[in-house]
């Protein structure tokens, strides 16, 4: 049974006891949904409060005090209640510090404190003219400097995530990424704590990398692959590893959809009880090819091979580079055509950036193959 929050008394059932469906307790006359409110309004002020959230846990406390005095003061006194309340709040918060601004020192209003804000409203306001002029300058000069980035880390995450998303599309209206551009994208990663995947670095990052080492160097950059499954990965003789990623091997296989138009025949009746059936058929067999999963991996292009380092209880799959007869790449992976075998290996790739890569690292290889 349900308990009034208030007088601890069982509440009768819902919807057939309580009037109109209130609930409204009939031995007190208290709503029961206000009560429960409070209690849940309590128990979030103490986790804003324990998890550091002081702004927010004092706007909590504001409408928990409010509720109380609906509750438990009488209606002509509830004004005078409520000022009061707010006035006790208000000399609270004037004897406790309301932090200050980082940069001059000044003081918070409290506004400011319940935004919970890092830099005072003028100083906020500085820093946006500076991080304009800062983003202008690295989109010009296509470099950053130390006191550029001394001062964009005052910034907070998200907007220093935004900054450099707005570079990125600056340096990539051409299509193209120099190498300088790539080395201020990077530096800018590393001075802003940004993770591979807050820069959609295989997606947006890795692809200009082997393009620049292809146009430049006439090269394929060497990549330092470690398997994190527990397998060994062997190399052969001046075999180097140019790039690897997740993959899933998926092949043509024959599965057998059972038997179609099959009949059960005629029964005719020879004696008493016994009956001969004649023109039974099981029908035809009926096959399918369909594309399914046969391996799972690390799908890795080497100066030798293509091959999938299986995860544990999948097979391997090793393709020498002078056996492929042709590759195709689609949005979803990349479809390889080996020279003796009559279907094809294709590895689905989840990440667009990767199978740009491997196009560009089975293109500039097969050219080298004799």
């Amino acid at each position: 049974m349900l308990k009034c929050v208030f007088c601890g008394k069982e509440l009768p059932v819902y919807g057939k006891e309580l009037p109109d469906r209130t609930m409204t307790c009939p031995h007190c006359g208290k709503s029961v949904y206000l009560g429960l409110g409070i209690v849940f309004l309590l128990f979030a002020t103490i986790i804003a409060f324990i998890t550091g959230v002081i702004g927010m846990a004092i706007v909590l406390l504001l409408i928990l005090v409010l509720m109380i005095i609906t509750v438990v003061v009488k209606p002509k006194d509830k004004m005078v209640g409520l000022i009061l309340a707010i006035k006790g709040i208000w000399l609270m918060l004037r004897k406790q510090s309301l932090g200050s601004c980082k940069k001059c020192g000044k003081e918070f209003s409290f506004i400011e404190f319940i935004a919970d804000r890092v830099l005072c409203k003028k100083c906020n306001e500085q820093l946006l003219v500076e991080l304009a002029q800062a983003e202008e300058t690295i989109k010009t000069t296509k470099c950053i400097t130390e006191e550029q980035i001394a001062t964009l880390k005052k910034l907070s995450k998200n907007a220093l995530l935004k900054l450099y998303k707005h570079v990125y599309s600056d340096f990539e209206s051409d299509k193209e990424l120099e190498s300088c551009e790539l080395a201020t994208l990077n530096k800018m990663q590393e001075a802003f704590d940004l993770t591979n995947e807050e820069a959609d670095l295989d997606n947006k990052i890795k692809p200009y990398i082997y393009i620049n080492s292809i146009r430049d160097k006439n090269c394929l950059p060497v990549a330092d692959v470690k398997i994190e499954y527990g397998g060994q990965l062997i190399l052969k003789k001046d075999e180097v590893i140019h790039f690897a990623d997740n993959a899933v091997l998926k092949e043509i296989k024959a599965i057998s959809l059972g038997y179609r138009g099959g009949s059960q025949g005629i029964s005719i009746p020879i004696a008493k009880g016994i009956r001969y059936r004649v023109g039974v058929s099981r029908g035809n067999f009926v096959k399918e090819n369909r594309l399914l999963q046969t391996s799972s991996g690390a799908l890795i292009v080497t100066n030798q091979r293509l091959f999938l380092q299986p995860y544990p209880g999948c097979k391997p799959a090793s393709i020498p580079l002078n056996k492929i007869l042709s590759h195709c790449c689609f949005g979803n992976g990349i479809e390889v055509f080996i020279e003796g075998r009559e279907k094809s290996y294709f590895f689905e790739i989840h990440k667009t950036g990767s199978i740009e890569i491997f196009e560009m690292c089975l293109n500039y290889l097969l050219g080298q193959v004799e």
